[in-house]
């Protein structure tokens, strides 16, 4: 048999493939072909999964027991009883009437209306029980169980709710309960990269009962550990502005390019370096200069700010947290300024007013910058409030708040900087 382009043999071409280099050319370019893979399946798990660290606040108000009794729940003469929603997500259309009964003796209990037929029947109720490691130290008490969706593929939606410790500040007014419970499900699966499997989290959308490439939240475990570091910078936690976001992965930079939520699968594609817009941020990295719009409407650079030290606060006056560092960082102000100690205040309020009062009010004398949906979002993806950066003279990035490494907030920003100041006299 010969070959129909040559004329010779099969043995004869490869013969003569060797004998002039082309063989092994066309053997080099197969690893080439290989790491020219653009598109990378996945496949979901095909359920909705909460995480028990990712909690929203209900508040709930006292109500008699009589009022309880009515819709369903044992309560006795002399228990507490206190009345609320937990929604789905957060402030959503999907609403589930709770109650939470504190007896004169025994365990907390909570009523669920996890079908919503408006009452609460024997399977909706779930004693609290004291949990071994709760997401939060603030935490001691947990119940878990599942409620109805009304609508979409998936039928039923876990659901933990806790009780705070004692003694701890909530966002409870007088009288009323601070509730912590988890109201942003996801779903979750794996993809396969050309040499390893990636774990990717999806945010749940319950109002299009779907995935969002342009508004939703994703999370790929980068470092293969199978968690997700929601550490600032870390890049395994992203937010759509748009379009989907854009990780950096073993070599490769990937963007979501479809999910099916009734196969359950998904496809990651390879994409330009010119589709990341985020602003590298790690530890030992320079912090590139950039513009900002101050309070009084003027146009900066952050290379105008100039210290020592420059602490990036992104907050905002709806950040509770991010209220209560307010006072604390003037007062650690007022103690390094001096030493060459800067901040720049990086505001997220979209309308400036309510944030102005508060810097005048307070007496906070270091620079603020307003809002910039494009800076604030787009580029350094700040997705967790308050968020802060400390840099050196040069820009460097010196701590991203690690919790053990150099962490900024509140009463942590003194000791942080005293270390700092010592070593850098």
């Amino acid at each position: 048999m010969r070959n129909r382009l040559t004329g010779e043999s099969p043995v004869a071409l490869v013969r003569w493939l060797l004998h002039s280099g082309l063989l092994l050319f066309l053997i080099s370019l197969a690893p080439i072909a290989i790491l020219a893979q653009t598109e990378f399946a996945g496949k979901l798990d095909g359920g909705l999964h909460v995480d028990p660290s990712g909690l929203s606040f209900a508040i709930f108000d006292p109500v008699s027991a009589d009022e309880a009794k009515l819709l369903g729940a044992a309560v006795g003469p002399v228990d507490k009883v206190f009345a609320g929603e937990l929604a789905l997500p957060k402030g959503g259309a999907i609403r589930y009437k709770a109650l939470i009964v504190r007896p004169s003796g025994g365990s907390d209990i909570l009523y669920v209306d996890a079908n919503r037929d408006g009452r609460f029947g024997p399977g909706e109720r779930i004693p609290f029980r004291l949990a071994e490691r709760p997401p939060d130290d603030r935490l001691k008490s947990l119940a878990a169980f599942d409620v109805d969706l009304p609508r979409g593929l998936f039928r039923v939606c876990p659901m933990d709710v806790w009780l705070i410790k004692d003694g701890v500040s909530s966002p409870a007014g007088s009288g009323q309960l601070a509730v912590p419970y988890t109201a942003q499900p996801f779903v979750q699966g794996y993809a396969r990269l050309p040499n390893r499997t990636l774990l990717v989290r999806l945010e749940y959308d319950f109002s299009d009962q779907g995935i969002s490439l342009t508004d939703g939240r994703e999370w790929l475990d980068i470092n293969g550990d199978g968690k997700f570091d929601m550490t600032p910078g870390s890049g395994e936690f992203l937010r759509a502005r748009g379009s989907a976001p854009v990780f950096r992965v073993s070599g490769l930079i990937l963007q979501m390019q479809s999910v099916d939520l009734k196969t359950d699968r998904f496809m990651l594609r390879s994409v330009s370096a010119s589709a990341d817009h985020r602003i590298q941020l790690s530890v030992g990295s320079v912090l590139p200069d950039f513009e900002f719009t101050d309070f009084g409407g003027t146009r900066r650079h952050l290379s105008e700010v100039k210290g020592r030290f420059v602490l990036l606060d992104f907050w905002a006056t709806w950040c509770v947290p991010c209220m209560e560092d307010l006072p604390k960082q003037k007062k650690v102000y007022e103690e390094f300024h001096g030493q060459g100690f800067e901040i720049l205040g990086m505001n997220g309020d979209e309308t400036p007013g309510k944030a102005e009062k508060v810097v005048r009010m307070m007496g906070i004398p270091w620079r603020q910058a307003r809002f910039d949906k494009e800076l604030l979002q787009d580029r350094f993806q700040i997705s967790l409030w308050p968020t802060m950066i400390l840099i050196d003279e040069h820009r460097v990035i010196l701590s991203m708040s690690e919790v053990n490494h150099l962490p900024l907030e509140g009463e942590h920003l003194f000791k942080s900087l005293t270390t700092l100041m010592g070593e850098n006299p």
